[in-house]
């Protein structure tokens, strides 16, 4: 991922992910519900040896605090297109905040 650049929002229907970041820092948010303006906020960097676990049917999104940032993502089924909602919405102005 490359700086401010924001991923998602996704949600796996099924799937569990578990991810950790090799190299950089990124900022996660996680919703249950996509219109909802509660979220919750985890910063993780390579220095910290870190998993999590995103369990099914919750939204997720990302972006990197550094020039560039890894993300590995161990999933317990193997990917499907099909199984993974992808919203429309990317509203980058609610990360604005958490760019510095």
């Amino acid at each position: 991922i490359k700086k401010g650049k924001v991923k998602g929002w996704n949600c796996h229907k099924r799937n569990i992910c578990l991810l950790c970041i090799p190299q950089g820092k990124v900022v996660f948010f996680f919703k249950k519900k996509l219109n909802s303006k509660k979220f919750f906020k985890v910063k993780v960097e390579d220095k910290e040896n870190k998993l999590i676990q995103i369990f099914p049917r919750t939204w997720f999104a990302f972006f990197s605090k550094t020039k560039i940032s890894l993300i590995s993502n161990f999933m317990n089924k193997l990917h499907d297109n099909k199984e993974t909602l992808k919203s429309p919405i990317q509203n980058i102005k609610n990360f604005r905040k958490f760019y510095k």
